[in-house]
């Protein structure tokens, strides 16, 4: 149950991020869109890769 539901939670910020970083390809409002488009990325993954090591923290202590 929860396997499902931290997959469908991965997908959706998949697809928000990809949405975000294709609309910004196509149609920057400026070259600093491509530029913060970047950084978020960058940040998001780095927030998710700390937040997934902490539940294989959790799952290994059980």
């Amino acid at each position: 149950m929860e396997q499902a539901r931290q997959t469908r939670i991965h997908g959706l910020l998949l697809l928000i991020v990809a949405a975000v970083f294709v609309w910004s390809a196509i149609h920057p409002a400026t070259q600093w869109d491509m530029v913060c488009t970047l950084i978020g990325t960058l940040i998001a993954l780095w927030l998710l890769s700390r937040w997934h090591d902490r539940q294989l923290a959790r799952l290994n202590e059980r």
